[in-house]
């Protein structure tokens, strides 16, 4: 068992709650940044918009299971904002 000083304390549920609406308003963001990306670009950036169930189905698995698994729930959200916004940054980059 790790020594008290070097044991990570969770997050409380303040935190968890305000992570959450993080989520949610930037869920929401990029939903319509790829909607209007769709707009103006055509199917061109049609990635971009695999990304937004992807979002959602994270949101709301965090959101759900935050306050029973806080770390693994912040990191495997964290890992899928990441691989979404690589996403989109290759595309835009790449297009």
């Amino acid at each position: 068992m790790p020594s008290p000083s070097t044991r990570l304390n969770a997050p409380d549920e303040v935190l968890l709650r305000r992570f959450g609406l993080v989520r949610v308003v930037g869920g929401a963001a990029y939903t319509l940044v790829g909607l209007l990306a769709l707009v103006a670009a055509g199917s061109q950036v049609w990635p971009l918009l695999l990304g937004i169930p992807i979002l959602a189905g994270f949101t709301v698995a965090y959101l759900i299971r935050s306050y029973r698994y806080p770390r693994t729930m912040i990191l495997t959200s964290l890992v899928a904002d990441a691989v979404v916004l690589g996403v989109a940054i290759a595309v835009l980059g790449g297009s």
